[in-house]
């Protein structure tokens, strides 16, 4: 469960980023040393760094969360 929301949060960020990076390239290509704007490497690579740092971040709260004993969990509640 945690890792889904760490996922869907990350994908709804994604998809609000990435039209914005694209469209915000061409005042940032003069700043850019041999990368093109709309290079398709860059932005998967970009993609694929995101991606894996949300889930190295959820990936151990998520751990602890699964070592909790269910019955203390809601007895806590």
């Amino acid at each position: 469960m945690v890792l889904r929301d760490v996922l869907i949060l990350a994908a709804c960020g994604l998809a609000v980023g990435a039209p914005i990076a694209l469209g915000a390239s061409k005042y940032v290509a003069s700043l850019l040393y041999q990368v093109k704007p709309h290079d398709p490497s860059a932005l998967l690579s970009a993609v694929v760094i995101l991606l894996a740092a949300a889930l190295l971040a959820g990936f151990f709260p998520a751990r602890r969360a699964s070592q909790i004993d269910p019955m203390t969990a809601i007895r806590h509640e």
